[in-house]
């Protein structure tokens, strides 16, 4: 029987201990209001956060600690002696001895111990003994030694491309530079999940289970041990994941058995058996009573996911910072809504919002796909300072860039990311500060296709239930559907090309209309800011082009913006042209959460907000899909746009020794850009031109000051897909 236990005592300061027996066990608590009519609580502390003030071992702490306690581990003489060694090319190949490993969920990382010098390696990881060239090209990593002293790679799982569903058999080093792997190499170790808990020193690992993703604190010890700040009338929230192993036994699992002891006398709070695989959270209200602070000592944690603690704010309802639901329909164009002109019946829910909220009229994506864009909606920051998108789809964002959810949920906000698109979480690491993320993987359903596309149906199914979970928690929600975007149903030849487009938008109106509602019948609705985007439009042909991420032409890059917190924003229809980089300020404003305006680029939209403020242009970006970087054409080039209302210039380098191409467009007249104004006004296109250059120039060194703070993303281990993510990155049409 595996089994846990917890035990809370004393009244204002506690000790909550969780002993583990088996493996994956993951506990979070925190405290919320008994009814869901109450008032917010509020954070007082998570307990993981004590690992980031420094309690926590360091990176390569704990990456020592995970390759020195793999069972599964190799010195370079080892390697020689023990695995089968072929020639590939240049140099030499090593593979390992088969690997009773079990599939990629099993696994935790692969670490390498590299020796000083400057030859070269490649990992390599398969589930058979030969490589393919299609398996040399996907399932690789680079190592590169440091030529003064010894180095360490850790590859995580969720950066391993592969069935998860398929065995992990082999590993191969390649050697093209050396033909002994003594001349590169100290040590290879593989790191089973199972072992993650054996790891002498404390750690924080982010822990998927079935596309479900949190963060966890861990270390070797049986029990969990923390003081804490317990608040009356408070509640206690846990979550837990026993681990695959244990879920399949037949025995039943006990996985959490809590106590509350105040005043030397111990009281049961709950005690819950089940076998269930997955994330499982449990509610239990706390005791009350007097009680002793426990004598300082060493914590002792093991596997404990992000917990929260919360004060019950009674009395300070009004003021009371709303909750956030930030709802991203990937590729809607704002003109297919009636809202915005459309004269299709397709979106009668958005149009109706928009009337109640404040809707404004000419909002533009940073860019015109994915990724850029929603990695500017979360930070503030233009594509060409983040520069996420700009060389692979799947370079990660810095850990330590701030972003919006990581600024309300270090306010007090429980978090969490359902995105039916990777490119705006997992493959960007714009995951990271949600407490919970639901990733593509968390929506597939039996028998669905690899790479299927998800439905907003789909997401709604584990979204109403997570709010009802939350309705008691002030909650920020960041959702991404994916309904409008392509692969859509053929036209049939004489039909509207949009026919397809729109009824995806009709399914998205309807799915939003049901989350509302749902909102509104919990009581939330009115203390809950409700915004709704797109992170890009899609071209029908206008302009010769179809899809998106080809052009900054209006309907890639201006989207809807609605604004909606019914009895605090009052209904209006605003003119002046925004950007998705105003939508973290803006919400950090109406949450009542102070931010450094030196680390945003956007600025609040709150009414009256930015009175007196200079007027300022908008800058939108194309930022080439990263497999056209490198390929010659028209519709491989790069194009940078200044919005400055009613003109808008576009600039497209069509050769870099010579000066770009320029279109001129009046916005005002010509809202569809047709008359291209560039020949008959040069004077205009000069002044609008320079405008440009000094734009660019000021991202130019804002981007010089985000590497000199967090680093380069391509330093980074990039997120490698698994192969179903592959195969919907390909469905909607970034890999062609």
């Amino acid at each position: 029987m595996l089994s846990a236990g917890m035990t809370i005592s004393a009244n204002r300061r506690a000790v909550v201990c969780a002993a583990a027996a088996g493996v994956g066990l993951a506990l979070a608590c925190s405290t919320s209001p008994r009814s869901r009519t109450g008032p917010p609580f509020r954070v007082v502390e998570r307990w993981v956060d004590r690992f980031d003030r420094g309690q926590a071992a360091s990176p390569d702490d704990r990456d020592a600690g995970l390759a020195a306690t793999a069972q599964l581990r190799w010195t370079a003489a080892e390697i020689a002696r023990h695995w089968t060694r072929a020639t590939v090319g240049r140099g030499a190949t090593f593979r390992s001895p088969r690997l009773d490993v079990g599939t990629v969920d099993d696994l935790e990382a692969l670490a390498v111990m590299l020796h000083p010098g400057t030859s070269r390696a490649i990992l390599l990881w398969n589930d058979q003994p030969a490589l393919s060239r299609a398996d040399y090209t996907k399932n690789r990593r680079d190592l590169l030694p440091r030529p003064d002293q010894p180095s360490r790679v850790v590859v995580r799982t969720k950066d391993i491309r592969g069935d998860t569903a398929s065995p992990f058999r082999y590993l191969f080093v390649h050697l093209p530079d050396a033909t002994r792997p003594d001349a590169v190499i100290d040590a290879i170790a593989v790191v089973r999940r199972a072992e993650l808990f054996d790891v002498k020193s404390a750690g924080r690992a982010r822990l998927a289970i079935a596309g479900e993703i949190r963060d966890v604190a861990y270390n070797a010890a049986s029990t969990i041990e923390w003081p804490v700040d317990v608040p009356p009338r408070a509640e206690l929230r846990i979550g837990f994941h026993a681990g695959r192993q244990a879920a399949a036994t037949a025995a039943t699992v006990t996985y959490a058995s809590v106590t509350f002891t105040a005043g030397g006398e111990t009281t049961a709070v709950f005690d819950t058996t089940t076998a269930a695989e997955g994330w499982r959270d449990i509610r239990a209200a706390l005791p009350a009573g007097p009680g002793h602070r426990p004598p300082d000592g060493r914590s002792r944690r093991r596997a404990c996911e992000r917990p929260l603690v919360r004060s019950d704010d009674r009395g300070a309802v009004d003021g009371a910072p709303p909750n956030v639901v930030l709802y991203v329909v990937d590729a809607l164009r704002a003109d297919r809504l009636g809202a915005y002109g459309s004269p299709k019946k397709t979106s009668p829910f958005l149009d109706d919002l928009a009337r109640r909220s404040l809707l404004f009229r000419r909002s533009y994506a940073a860019a015109s796909w994915t990724k850029p864009s929603v990695a500017t909606l979360l930070t503030s920051l233009f594509p060409h300072t983040h520069r996420l998108g700009a060389r692979y789809y799947t370079d990660p964002l810095p850990d330590a860039v701030p972003t919006l959810q990581r600024a309300l949920r270090d306010t007090g906000y429980v978090t969490a990311q359902f995105s039916a698109n990777a490119l705006a979480g997992t493959l960007s690491n714009l995951d990271r500060g949600f407490d919970q993320t639901m990733a593509p993987d968390a929506f597939a359903t039996a028998g669905s296709a690899p790479g299927a596309k998800i439905s907003a149906g789909a997401l709604n199914a584990r979204l109403l239930p997570w709010v009802d979970a939350h309705a008691d928690d002030t909650f920020f929600v960041y959702v991404q559907s994916l309904e409008p975007h392509e692969p859509r149903a053929p036209t049939p030849p004489g039909r509207d090309p949009f026919d397809a487009y729109d009824a995806g938008v009709s399914i998205n109106d309807r799915e939003i209309g049901r989350l509302y509602q749902h909102l509104v019948d919990l009581g939330l609705a009115s203390r809950t800011l409700f915004i709704v985007t797109s992170d890009h439009g899609e071209a029908f042909g206008e302009h010769g082009q179809w899809g998106h991420g080809l052009s900054v032409h209006e309907e890639e890059v201006r989207v809807p913006l609605i604004v909606h917190w019914p009895g605090t924003i009052a209904p209006a229809i605003v003119d002046e042209p925004v950007s998705l980089v105003d939508v973290l300020p803006t919400v950090l404003d109406y949450c009542q959460v102070s931010f450094d305006p030196a680390h945003v680029q956007g600025r609040s939209l709150v009414p009256g907000s930015h009175a007196g403020q200079t007027r300022r242009p908008l800058l939108t970006t194309r930022f080439v899909y990263p497999e056209d970087i490198d390929v010659q054409g028209a519709d491989h080039m790069e194009s940078q746009a200044l919005v400055d209302f009613p003109w808008k210039l576009i600039a497209t380098d069509a050769d870099p020794k010579r000066e770009p191409r320029y279109e001129l467009y009046d916005l005002s007249r010509d809202p569809l850009e047709h008359d291209n104004r560039a020949a008959a006004e040069p004077d205009r296109v000069r002044r609008l031109a320079a405008a440009l250059t000094t734009v660019l120039q000021a991202q130019a060194a804002a981007r010089t000051r985000f590497l000199e703070a967090y680093g380069s993303p391509a330093l980074e281990p990039r997120r490698v897909p698994s192969r179903d993510v592959l195969e919907q990155l390909k469905s909607l049409g970034y890999i062609r």
